[in-house]
């Protein structure tokens, strides 16, 4: 499997790309399905949504837009719920 490597500018772009799908009404992707489609681990926007290095070079504006779509994307998770498993009886 070969590895990708984002410079803070691609990852700052990423980010601001998965937060405008959340933007007014949209529902947009999941942080997992972003990042599968990057080629990375299901974690890799997760980790950046938390690096503070690259929190840092968001404008205050954008730091608003990323947080909004954290929390409307949580919301639309728990609105969904875990993957359906298998009952036991």
């Amino acid at each position: 499997m070969q590895s990708v490597r984002y410079d803070r500018e691609q990852k700052r772009f990423h980010l601001l790309r998965w937060a405008a799908g959340w933007h007014g009404d949209s529902t947009g992707e999941s942080l997992w399905s972003y990042s599968l489609r990057l080629g990375g681990s299901h974690a890799l926007l997760n980790g950046w949504v938390k690096n503070a290095g690259i929190r840092n070079i968001l404008t205050v504006e954008e730091n608003r837009s990323v947080d909004a779509a954290l929390a409307k994307s949580m919301r639309a998770r728990r609105k969904d719920g875990p993957a359906a498993e298998p009952r036991t009886v």
